[in-house]
């Protein structure tokens, strides 16, 4: 839970400077990255060489990212492919369309990344151990409250039996 937490919030972390994560939605580097992996990219892409998995903006949506191999590097493009597909892309990739170079994966953990973006998912990840969390203060809140009144209570029992004993000293001295 932690580790997933981790990567939701990764965007927000001084990490983002160095490293980054993206959920792969397809199996086009399968068996490599299997679909729904999570992957983590080096920001440091000075050195990319064939042979190496890149992230990059998809040339047809800016929107979409895309993880592939570089297959080649020619005047400063890179043709990549995913290791599933039969062909190289249709496309080529510019330097200033990578966002880094693929360091480690971590297999099925974006399914569970992508559930926590949903109504459901974030309700289940993140309101149920907030409600959980908030019933044990409240628990603890009572346990004080009665505490203190018990302690109270028998305070007052211990004044009561005092006065009743003092005034009971008081009375047979006075009737002696």
């Amino acid at each position: 839970m932690i580790i997933v937490l981790f990567i939701v919030a990764s965007p927000l972390l001084p990490t983002k400077e160095y490293i980054s994560s993206h959920v792969v939605s397809t199996g086009s580097m399968e068996p490599e990255i299997m679909t729904g992996s999570v992957v983590f990219s080096s920001l440091e892409i000075d050195e990319i060489n064939p042979g190496d998995i890149i992230v990059f903006k998809s040339p047809q949506n800016q929107d979409n990212t895309i993880v592939h191999r570089v297959m080649e590097i020619k005047d400063g493009k890179y043709i990549t492919k995913g290791d599933n597909n039969d062909n190289a892309d249709d496309w080529v990739v510019f330097k200033e369309d990578i966002l880094g170079k693929v360091a480690f994966n971590i297999p099925y953990l974006g399914y569970a990344i992508e559930f926590l973006k949903t109504p459901l998912g974030f309700a289940l990840g993140v309101g149920i151990p907030a409600l959980i969390l908030i019933i044990g203060f409240v628990k603890k809140i009572r346990d004080g409250i009665q505490d203190e009144v018990k302690k109270k209570t028998e305070e007052e029992v211990t004044k009561k039996k005092l006065e009743d004993t003092t005034v009971l000293g008081l009375i047979m001295l006075l009737t002696s």
